[in-house]
């Protein structure tokens, strides 16, 4: 155990990158983050919530080799050529939104600016998103075109690396946690480009390299074949409600569910209960609650907290956290009560509609992006107004068809967690053909 009294020394040397007076065999089990990575900062006074779910930064150079080392820079530069944004098509244009986390291909983009310029890039080169929230997005390029200025083109320059090789060192964990060690700035977080460059990259022979891409790159197709099953599972999901679209009635949401119940509801219970608190970190994208921390309802009914209760649909309103997906169905609250981020808007049902029922409505693709379209204030804290939910039709079947609806759509679900376990193993796959060949 560490002395308590040398507690302020090692958490300063954390930052500086090291830790004194700690046995290098522990070394492996010490990791660290920016505390400003750690804060939840999703309401308008600090409330002293630590976000103890952000991802703690680990050991990036655990990879070992035998061949030499080179840094980023010293193989790759970024590209400094412009072209209009007048020049470029949908399909050319590369910003954050269209760039998919280690995955060979991009889907279309949803903006295109019509004046000013883009970074040019070329076929081969590698484009990494620099924007905190997506840092793990990344593409291989098989055409030309032009990214946003939230995107980094990578030029191979070395003739000692093949592009692909390097693209597969950078779409790991290990280059995004070097990554989240130079990550600057509060409102915007970037990794820093400089910095960057120092990442260290082995360079073993062609064959050697020649070897990986081509194992690497069959892990990839069943990974693309993986995530085609995936979506066409998500869009089965979407079908079950457009068929019902035309089938059923058309109703407004407001009058079958409460819209931001209001905490009044809580005048009558004790300060000593304990509820679930849920802040905006621990609502995965994917659609469900990772993480709750219990505190006693005293700590924060007078805050700026919003109110749920057990079933209640949460949806985050806040740019990006609404286009991402953040939303979850509210389950396994203690006492049934839970309170979390201000950024939060509430639906409860009512008795003419099921909770699961309509969370699967309100979590698709469509729905947020209609959202999207409705969002006010100021960039960077663009939020979703709860009248864009309360004049929302929904179609409305009999309780025993909404029944049969999720049943279904419980089977699809069943299935994605199922491709996406074997995701996560071909991922690990590929990590283990770089360390196999360069062991």
């Amino acid at each position: 155990m560490l002395n308590p009294k040398k507690a302020n020394s090692y958490i300063y040397n954390a930052f500086l990158g090291s830790f004194p007076d700690i046995d290098e065999s522990l070394s492996k089990n010490i990791s660290y983050g920016r505390m400003s990575e750690f804060v939840n900062y999703g309401t308008s006074k600090f409330d002293r919530v630590v976000n103890l779910s952000t991802r703690i930064i680990t050991d990036y150079a655990s990879l070992k080799s035998k061949y030499t080392f080179k840094k980023l820079g010293e193989i790759a530069r970024y590209s400094a050529s412009r072209i209009n944004c007048s020049e470029l098509s949908i399909s050319t244009y590369v910003g954050v939104d269209n760039l998919l986390p280690n995955v060979l291909g991009k889907v279309d983009s949803q903006f295109l600016p019509q004046e000013g310029t883009a970074t040019s890039f070329s076929e081969n080169n590698i484009l990494l998103s620099n924007i905190r929230p997506y840092l793990k997005k990344i593409w291989y390029a098989n055409n030309s075109g032009g990214a946003s200025g939230d995107v980094l083109v990578l030029e191979v320059f070395s003739e000692d690396v093949f592009p692909k090789y390097l693209y597969y060192h950078l779409a790991t964990d290990r280059f995004f946690d070097f990554e989240m060690q130079h990550v600057k700035g509060v409102k915007m977080p970037r990794a820093d480009k400089n910095a960057v460059l120092n990442y260290p990259i082995p360079i073993p022979p062609f064959e050697v390299q020649q070897k990986i891409v081509a194992e690497i790159g069959a892990i990839e197709t069943e990974e693309i074949l993986v995530n085609t099953e995936i979506q066409g599972s998500k869009d089965a999901i979407g079908s079950l409600y457009d068929d019902r679209e035309t089938e059923y009635k058309d109703i407004f949401l407001n009058q079958i569910v409460k819209c931001n119940p209001s905490k009044s509801e809580l005048a009558d219970t004790s300060d000593d209960t304990i509820v679930s608190f849920v802040e905006m970190a621990s609502v995965s994208n994917e659609g469900y609650i990772i993480t709750t921390v219990n505190r006693p309802l005293l700590d924060i009914r007078k805050g700026s907290y919003t109110y749920f209760r057990e079933n209640d649909v949460i949806i985050a309103k806040i740019t990006p956290c609404m286009e991402n997906g953040k939303c979850a169905l509210a389950v396994g609250l203690t006492n049934g009560i839970g309170m979390g981020s201000s950024e939060f808007h509430v639906f409860r049902c009512g008795d003419r509609i099921f909770p699961r029922y309509l969370f699967c409505y309100l979590n698709r693709p469509f729905i947020r992006n209609e959202a999207e379209k409705r969002m006010t204030g100021a960039s960077g804290h663009r939020r979703v107004p709860i009248s864009f939910y309360e004049q929302l039709t929904i179609p409305l079947p009999p309780l025993n068809k909404q029944k049969e609806i999720v049943a279904k759509i419980e089977q699809y679900e069943a299935k994605i967690e199922q491709l996406k376990k074997h995701l996560v193993d071909l991922n690990a796959m590929k990590n283990d053909v770089l360390e196999r060949h360069l062991n």
